[in-house]
């Protein structure tokens, strides 16, 4: 089942007098339960594409189709910048139902504790866990990713408490808990040590073929390229055989 369809996305960033072409005419499609890498060097338009796929950038033209919905169907992207405020609450209510994050900062809430800032998604809005179970089911859930990325016992923990790896195993269970099919991680290892980031890595990698959530990362890190079964190169804002 294609659940990422791009088709001629372009996305063009003015800089001074001087425009630069960040993502010229890129077109792939991503498979349900696929580990995907988009690697390519500094600068080469990567995570301006995850930010697309993520709707948190606009592309100028093209197609988005996820999970089969036609993202900017009744858009002329050619003539607007920036997301119209008709399809702003459109667009978190996709991100709510399709996506999830990580990102390589953690971005966890300092004064929540591990439970807390894991369930924080739960409480913004409509997912598909909190549609498809209970409350009793929702708690089960959480408890269950818990002790999947190995916190149980740093359950009542706060972000301050725990390492940089910890924090990324956190993160992972939140980007999880709403059940959504995607997960979208930008340079998920890059402010972690070498052992660290091992782990991380192989953690998502159980929890794709477990769960069969689809992750697609934007990265330069060999290991996640080499651990990827479908890789996308990208250089100068163009996908490279």
């Amino acid at each position: 089942m294609k659940l990422v369809e791009l088709e001629n996305i372009c996305k063009t960033y003015q800089m001074d007098k001087i425009q630069v072409k960040a993502v010229n005419n890129v077109s792939f499609c991503i498979e349900q339960g696929e580990f995907v890498a988009i690697s390519g060097p500094s600068g080469s338009g990567k995570s301006t594409l995850l930010n697309i796929i993520g709707l948190t950038d606009l592309p100028n033209s093209g197609k988005i189709i996820l999970n089969g919905i036609d993202i900017y169907n009744d858009i002329d992207l050619s003539k607007t910048q920036n997301i119209p405020l008709k399809m702003d609450s459109h667009l978190t209510d996709l991100r709510r139902q399709l996506l999830g994050f990580i990102f390589q900062t953690f971005n966890l809430i300092p004064v929540l504790n591990v439970y807390e800032n894991i369930c924080l998604p739960l409480t913004i809005g409509k997912t598909p866990a909190k549609e498809q179970l209970t409350k009793k089911e929702l708690a089960e859930w959480t408890d269950f990713l818990i002790e999947t990325v190995g916190l149980t016992k740093w359950k009542k923990h706060k972000p301050s408490e725990l390492s940089g790896g910890q924090r990324q195993r956190v993160a992972i269970a939140r980007a999880l808990i709403t059940k959504c099919p995607i997960i979208l991680a930008d340079e998920p290892t890059a402010n972690l040590d070498s052992e660290n980031g091992d782990q991380i890595l192989n953690l998502m990698q159980r929890l794709n073929r477990e769960l069969k959530t689809t992750f697609i990362f934007s990265t330069h890190d060999a290991k996640i390229v080499n651990m990827a079964n479908h890789v996308i190169k990208i250089k100068d804002g163009k996908i490279q055989n």
